[in-house]
């Protein structure tokens, strides 16, 4: 635990967001299930003085690859969907190259699927990307990257696919199976997915570019793409999403242990990342996370199971980084010297 000199001295460094109207952050800091320390700096919309608090609604990027892979962790255990399957039992409109990737491929990120972000993504055109688009890029390649299984390649198209998969598989979008089976089982009322059909977000946060401009960054092409992306969330709702995942509301144990498990790689090497995490060592402490950027978002989520710590930073600008805001508390919670 933090002792209260540190406190005052950290969130005094943290005022500078909120002295003038700029971006900010959003900071949760849970110990032992219970909020240890909650703050919140800046502005969510720069142009209506809006100010960031613990129910502003941030772009989580690339967090969203949890929400996924807990969508396929239910749908699994519910022996609707078989990991060790091609993807192509399950996904139609693809080229032939994938018919060898296994839906476990995708979710660990060994498929060697190109990426689609260089030709499609783009904050000058206006009419928003699809799956579809994703699906003909993939048409566009005559091959994979590298054969599926032998390496581990971080791939947002391959969590694209998922989120089609999972829209296949339950029979409905894939924005009404995360609400449903997700957001409202664990109370995250707040939170939502993102749809080019909707105008407005609930609370939404707005991106903004790198400090000093704050230019306006907040749309791409690729902002409406599902499965690599797309939720919506809060310091209030991501405390939601926490103690769901401590007190097993969305899956079993065993499952959850399998989310939160390391793989291996067709000849045995191991691939640190489970269902939308990220598992390693820091420093001696076993540390689960995911972070995420994108039109100006910079997220993170870290969890240190042995501790029974978590830390969560949202901002809304390039120039602000959860992580560096972050290790401080995080250092501090675990008795580092660093």
């Amino acid at each position: 635990m933090t002792n209260s000199n540190f406190q005052a001295n950290y969130i005094n460094k943290l005022k500078k967001y909120s002295d003038a109207v700029n971006p900010g952050i959003a900071l949760l800091v849970i110990e032992n299930s219970k909020i240890s320390f909650e703050s919140t700096y800046g502005f969510a919309y720069l142009e209506n003085k809006i100010k960031i608090d613990s129910k502003s609604n941030f772009r989580m990027a690339s967090i969203s690859k949890q929400f996924t892979g807990m969508a396929l962790a239910i749908l699994e255990e519910s022996a609707k969907l078989d990991q060790n399957k091609y993807i192509t039992e399950y996904l139609s409109n693809l080229p032939k190259y994938c018919e060898q990737i296994q839906v476990r491929h995708l979710v660990h990120h060994m498929s060697g699927l190109p990426d689609y972000y260089v030709a499609l993504c783009s904050t000058d055109k206006k009419i928003p990307l699809t799956h579809d688009d994703v699906c003909d890029f993939l048409k566009s390649k005559t091959s994979l990257d590298f054969t599926p299984g032998s390496k581990f390649e971080y791939s947002n198209t391959g969590y694209n696919l998922l989120g089609k998969l999972i829209e296949n598989v339950s029979g409905i979008t894939y924005k009404n199976f995360i609400e449903n089976n997700i957001f409202k089982k664990a109370g995250m009322k707040n939170s939502t997915i993102i749809s080019s059909s909707e105008s407005k977000i609930k609370n939404k946060v707005i991106g903004y570019s790198e400090w000093p401009m704050f230019d306006l960054n907040d749309y791409n092409t690729g902002n409406y793409l599902l499965g690599e992306d797309g939720v919506y969330s809060s310091l209030t709702d991501m405390y939601n999403w926490i103690m769901a995942i401590e007190n097993n509301l969305l899956v079993s144990q065993e499952t959850q242990n399998r989310i939160f498990s390391t793989v291996k790689t067709n000849d045995g090497s191991k691939v640190n990342y489970g269902y939308g995490w990220f598992i390693e060592d820091y420093h001696g402490h076993k540390m689960y996370m995911h972070s995420g950027s994108w039109v100006g978002f910079n997220t993170m989520i870290v969890y240190y199971p042995d501790d029974k710590l978590w830390f969560i930073g949202l901002a809304n600008s390039n120039g602000i980084s959860s992580w560096k805001t972050l290790s401080p508390l995080i250092n501090t919670y675990l008795g580092l010297n660093i």
